[in-house]
Order: structure tokens, then C-alpha cells, then sequence
């Protein structure tokens, strides 16, 4: 099994909106903490971003990504006081577009102009996600970084030619390249050569033998697992590969089973109707009562409760 598409699989994106924001200096805005990932893109000019007190300059074709949607501020110069972008964005949205654009919204003062493609992400079962907790709070991706990715340059490429122009359909074929956009970013990411030092799940991918025994709880997550039959599978002893599973990936075999069986009904609980008794026999537990525990511990309600929740649709702001 391809572990990686799996995990990609899991993480639907449910939501995404976009804008190209035409802004002159001065500008500052503040980008509050979300239940969503951001992404910002200079397309052209320069901003400052802030974030925990880190300042770092974005230059053009410079991208940016908040997997966890913490909140950060973007400037045209430092110093300058921000002002709120969700109130930003509701005052563009209530003046005209620019003639002849899709999703672009003007504002700032009369000096220097930099352009910046804003977006957010909203995914299924987000809680506990194995790739969204491996992922630090930001990742920086400069214009070098991007222009040898084939893949994502294009992509982007594409991204900002069908924000430029007014067609039918727009927002669809916006979305579409949004979620694509998403799978190339993590793809340049965990393919730097440091993004492999930490212990954790993305970690776990470069070790043959835990990559091996990952796969085949990923293929066979209703199979009563236990540590010593799992090793045996690796060529591994029940010790050696409990203690080399856990210093790679960060959990015990088994809690790693756990939180993906519960992370698997989490998306079946928002996608689709099954009765709860069936996604707790289907994600491999024998007993209801037993799955609602589970369930409860993890993501802190009732599945049926987190199903409502789940599907309640939320406004962004973006």
C-alpha cells in the first residue's frame, strides 16, 4: 500500500476559498488563529510576515503555509499596526472587482503594489491527523525552492492565470486546483533533505522495516494486530521492533493502530450515513460500547455528537 496516498486520501479538503489581494502600501493585516490551513503566495512586490515574534521577508513567488492555522500578521513594511483581515476581506467583498478579474480584491494606500494569493483549507477529521501533526506550525517554500518543482510551478502557474480571468466555472476550477495545490506542497516538503531529522510519522517513511509494518496496518486496519505478529511480518523481534517503531514514528504499533482505526471512522462519520455500529465494526472493533469509548477519549464527544459537529458549515472569512 501506497501509505502516503492513504494518509492524502484521508484529508479531504471539505472547504476552500481563495482571493488575489491587490494591496498598496502601507498595509498590514492580522490573520487570526482558524480551524483551517492558510497559504499566501507573493505574486508580486515583497510583505513582512510576523509570526511568534519571528519576522521573516516574503519576496516575490516566495509561498508560505499554516498547516494548523495559527495566527500571524503580513505588512508592507515592519512597525506598521495591523488591521483585521477578516474585516478587510468582508469590506472587499462588499466593494466592485476589478473589471475583468475573478476573486480580486483591492486595498492599502498609494504606494508600491504587492499582490499576494491568500487561501484556506478546511479538511475532514483534521483531529489527530498523522501528516497534518508531522507538519511544524510553517513552512516556507522560496521562489528556488518552486521553480525546480516542475509539478508545483505549473500548478501555480495555472492557479493565478484562472484567478486573473472571469470565466464560467471559476470557483470550481479554483477549488480543484486548490486541493491539487495542497498534495504538491506536501510533496516538495517531506522530500527536503531536513525534513526527515525529527522523529515522527514522515520520519517513519525512510525506514524500510517500520514503513513496512505501517503499510500493512494501513491495508489491514480491521486485523486484531499485536506487537509480536506485526514485527514477525518486518523479519523483526517483538522488542527490537517495538522500541524501534516508537522511537521512529513517536507512538507504540498499537497506539498508532488505534488512533488510525478512530481517525478512519472520524471520515466515515462525515462522509457518509452509516450507523455508527457499522464504522465501528468496519474500522475493526467488535463492540460499539467499546468504539464510543475510544472514540469519546480521542476526539473529546460521542461519535454521533462529533458527526453533527463535523458537518456543521463554517464561514471562513476568506
Amino acid at each position: 500500500m501506497d501509505v502516503l496516498s492513504d494518509i492524502l486520501d484521508m484529508l479531504r479538503v471539505t472547504g476552500s476559498m481563495s482571493g488575489h489581494f491587490v494591496l498598496g502600501a502601507p498595509w498590514a493585516l492580522r490573520v487570526p488563529p482558524r480551524a483551517s490551513a492558510a497559504v499566501h503566495l507573493v505574486t508580486q512586490g515583497s510583505c513582512v510576515l510576523t509570526h511568534q515574534n519571528e519576522t521573516l521577508i516574503l519576496s516575490e513567488g516566495d509561498l508560505v503555509m499554516f498547516p494548523h492555522s495559527l495566527g500571524h500578521s503580513i505588512a508592507s513594511t515592519p512597525g506598521l499596526a495591523p488591521g483585521d483581515f477578516p474585516a478587510f476581506v468582508e469590506h472587499a467583498r462588499n466593494c466592485q472587482k476589478t473589471p475583468g478579474s475573478a476573486h480580486q480584491y483591492r486595498g492599502g494606500g498609494p504606494g508600491p503594489q504587492t499582490t499576494i494569493l491568500c487561501a484556506e483549507f478546511e479538511f475532514v477529521a483534521r483531529d489527530h491527523h498523522p501528516l497534518l501533526e508531522a507538519l511544524p506550525e510553517r513552512v516556507v517554500m522560496r521562489h528556488e525552492e518552486i521553480r525546480i518543482s516542475d509539478a508545483l510551478s505549473t500548478l501555480l502557474r495555472f492557479l493565478v492565470l484562472e484567478l486573473s480571468l472571469d470565466q464560467p466555472g471559476a470557483q470550481v476550477a479554483i477549488n480543484r486546483l486548490l486541493d491539487v495545490l495542497l498534495v504538491q506542497i506536501i510533496r516538495v516538503f517531506i522530500h527536503r533533505p531536513d525534513t526527515k531529522a525529527e522523529p515522527g510519522w514522515l520520519n517513519a517513511l525512510s525506514d524500510p522495516q517500520i514503513a513496512s509494518a505501517i503499510a500493512r496496518l494501513h491495508a489491514d486496519f480491521q486485523h486484531p494486530w499485536t506487537v509480536g505478529g506485526l514485527a514477525r511480518t518486518v523479519g523483526m523481534s517483538r522488542s527490537g521492533f517495538a522500541e524501534h517503531f516508537r522511537n521512529k514514528v513517536g507512538l507504540p504499533p498499537l497506539s498508532y493502530l488505534r488512533r488510525w482505526r478512530l481517525q478512519r471512522a472520524a471520515y466515515l462519520l462525515h462522509t457518509t450515513r452509516q450507523p455508527v455500529g457499522e464504522i465501528a465494526h468496519q474500522v475493526g472493533y467488535r463492540s460499539e460500547p467499546s468504539f464510543n469509548k475510544a472514540f469519546h477519549k480521542m476526539f473529546g464527544c460521542a461519535p454521533g455528537q462529533w458527526r453533527r459537529q463535523s458537518q456543521t458549515p463554517t464561514n471562513t472569512g476568506v
